[in-house]
């Protein structure tokens, strides 16, 4: 879209709409007319220079001929915009008018959008134009940002593989091999047991070799003397 297209039409607008509060407040009677219209026009006035200065500052692409052309469009769309107006707000203004601000009501108005925004464009043009970021730094900044993403992902890779590595090695409660400590505590109660001499003979008397019931010896034959049968 041209810069014109959107100047042009909105400068349109804001003269038709200062043309129809100046008639209504002249048909009020708050203030002298002259003076209401001196006002009127400073502000119109004011309205373009101030636009021009900021194109100017930013250094848009011919700007001359961007308020040219933005003019002759506003002056023209202007002129039909302000018979509308009168004729809806003021005065009930016929179709009769319109020829007139067709010519020297659009030439008027083009002249007061021209003129000031080329005072203002040349005012901006010897401010100091504002930063723009370059394509170039953008990338710079970019690529300046990409090794530390990088740096950071690998960190939180290489956590994320050492806790796996670690859930992996660590042994299950079930599986864990008993410390020596809890060996030593679980065969203590044996070894206390093993040391009373009540229970050591205990277990002699159960299980040892000295206390086994001794079969019995065969007797030898003996006759009604009592004597045994070797004897005779």
């Amino acid at each position: 879209m041209s810069a014109w297209s959107v100047r042009g039409p909105v400068m349109a607008v804001v003269h038709a709409a200062g043309t129809v509060v100046l008639l209504k407040l002249k048909l009020a009677g708050v203030m002298p007319p002259t003076f209401l219209t001196w006002i009127t026009i400073a502000v119109l006035i004011g309205v373009a220079w101030l636009w021009g200065s900021v194109d100017g500052w930013r250094r848009i692409d011919r700007p001359v001929v961007t308020w040219f052309v933005a003019g002759v469009v506003g002056g023209l769309l202007g002129g039909v915009l302000n018979v509308a107006g009168r004729a809806l707000f003021v005065d009930q203004t016929g179709v009769s008018q319109l020829p007139a601000q067709l010519t020297s009501g659009a030439a008027f108005t083009a002249l007061l959008i021209m003129v000031p925004a080329w005072v203002g464009v040349a005012i901006g043009a010897r401010l100091d134009p504002p930063v723009a970021q370059e394509p170039g730094a953008a990338g710079a900044v970019s690529s300046a940002a990409a090794p530390r993403d990088r740096a950071a992902s690998a960190k939180e890779a290489a956590r994320s593989r050492a806790a796996t590595r670690t859930a992996k090695v660590r042994p299950s409660p079930h599986n864990r091999k008993p410390s020596p400590t809890a060996l030593q505590e679980r065969d203590e109660p044996a070894s206390r047991t093993a040391q009373r001499p009540g229970s050591a003979g205990k277990s002699r008397g159960t299980s040892g070799p000295a206390n086994r019931t001794p079969s019995p010896r065969p007797r030898p034959d003996r006759d009604s003397s009592g004597r045994s049968g070797s004897e005779d």
